[in-house]
């Protein structure tokens, strides 16, 4: 994989946050206000330094003991992806240390939490038009400036799109984001104009399901195209309160995205309680759900349509319309906990970080198969392409017995088992095998991770 720090960033802004240390004990470590798969991410106070004020910030707590290679270079990408990104619309790392096994990242505070959070406490029946197009428009410029630099997001929804108390809209959670300049080995600068959006193409089954292109869905090559059906969802997600097909199981919804036409945003408003939109609003949806990809704009053509350009508001009209009254995270936090007292990790809320799940050693077709049926319409997929092919995985086994379940391929996708085959399935072996020294293990990732954050300018 190619290595992000001698690449120049296209579109990289001022960055006024500071950057926070890389030790630990300059934190004090506060609640939670946020969950996945393998991380908590809680609010934090970062003490600093030189008699300077104290400042809140986010810290995601990760354990990597039981990580496998794969799931540490998507979890090192991330972060030098976020360390070195420097864009007023998309989250940055600014702290990062190892205790024991488990990974510290400190982030800047988003104190609204995610937009998908804001819709389920308080807008459960989506936005006003001019609040979506502001919402849209901020995340779009994070979007652009990822695909200027030949990165896709690959899981683009309201849950990955944080919340300032000002109003400001960032695009996080990068953990599956795509470089598609690492198969050329390029990590020169690049001109704008030289980096058009499908610049590479990769063949991963990525993201989660509500949101996925048809193209990734049947494993096809994709490009930054895949964002921008994403995007289109998220713009019905926003119009709903949810994205559509959100109560169907997963397997059903990526049949029905391949075989069923693109949804609309009229489809939306039948089931609408509060709004009306717009027929600029409705081209700008069916401009980025068709199912050509190569017919659905960039970032950069959505940003110059009429509808942006007339609806969006400054990021302050936010705090005006969503954000005044709205309780702060952390109470909203607290209520949800006291109103569900046995909440799990799968209830997540808050910051919403993705809930990865990725094809890894020793997964067969039936396990892949059980993870969909399995997952809730938040969680994100990960069965890469880049893994099967021995790139911090095993390959497939070309010795497996005839009666071994045949692997999926294009454009195949994945299908309901019969109940009678789900109970005879056995329990998933335990993926993430840890290494036979888990002590120089922890060592060699905390080098690794500090040598990223010395390289942030």
């Amino acid at each position: 994989m190619a290595e992000f720090e001698n690449t120049k960033f296209i579109g990289a802004t001022d960055d006024p946050w500071q950057l926070f240390s890389n030790n630990g004990q300059d934190y004090t470590i506060m609640n939670p206000i946020g969950y996945g798969a393998s991380s908590i991410v809680y609010a934090a106070k970062f003490n600093g330094k030189d008699d300077r004020k104290e400042s809140m910030c986010a810290v995601k707590v990760i354990n990597v003991d039981n990580f496998n290679r794969h799931t540490l270079e998507l979890l090192r990408r991330e972060l030098q992806l976020l360390s070195l990104s420097k864009h007023s619309q998309v989250l940055r790392v600014r702290g990062m240390w190892m205790d024991g096994p488990k990974l510290h990242i400190a982030t800047r505070l988003m104190k609204a939490g995610s937009v998908q959070s804001i819709l389920r406490d308080a807008y459960p029946h989506g936005f006003d038009e001019t609040v979506i197009a502001t919402i849209l428009k901020q995340a779009l410029l994070g979007l652009q400036y990822l695909h200027s630099n030949g990165f896709v997001h690959r899981d683009f929804k309201a849950g990955n799109l944080l919340v300032d108390e000002n109003g400001t809209v960032l695009v996080g959670d990068l953990g599956v984001a795509s470089n598609l300049n690492e198969h050329d080995g390029s990590t020169k600068s690049h001109h704008p104009a030289s980096i058009p959006p499908h610049l590479g193409r990769r063949q991963s089954f990525v993201g989660t399901p509500c949101w996925m292109a048809p193209e990734v869905v049947e494993r096809k090559r994709y490009d930054a195209k895949a964002d921008i059906w994403s995007f289109g969802i998220t713009a019905l997600e926003l119009s709903l309160g949810h994205p559509p097909k959100a109560k169907l199981p997963p397997v059903t919804i990526l049949m029905k995205t391949i075989h069923e036409e693109s949804p609309t945003l009229e489809q939306n408003q039948v089931n609408s309680k509060s709004y009306s939109y717009s027929d600029g609003m409705k081209r700008v949806v069916d401009w980025c759900l068709r199912k050509d990809p190569n017919q659905r704009p960039t970032a950069s053509e959505l940003l110059a349509s009429p509808w942006f350009t007339n609806k969006a508001k400054k990021p302050s009209y936010l705090v005006s319309t969503i954000l005044d009254g709205l309780a702060p995270l952390t109470e909203r936090i607290e209520a949800k906990q006291n109103h569900t007292p046995h909440m799990t990790r799968s209830d997540s809320f808050g910051w919403d970080f993705t809930m990865m799940t990725h094809n890894s050693n020793g997964m067969n077709s039936v396990d892949r198969r059980r993870q969909l049926l399995n997952h809730s319409y938040g969680e994100s997929t990960i069965i890469d392409k880049e893994e099967e092919e021995g790139i911090g995985g095993a390959e497939e086994d070309s010795n497996s017995s005839e009666s071994d379940p045949k692997p999926l391929t294009p454009p195949t996708i994945p299908t309901a088992l019969p109940i009678t085959e789900r109970e005879n399935i056995p329990e998933q072996e335990h993926l993430n095998k840890r290494y036979t020294d888990n002590t120089n293990k922890r060592k060699s990732l905390k080098t690794k991770f500090n040598k990223v954050m010395n390289k942030i300018k």
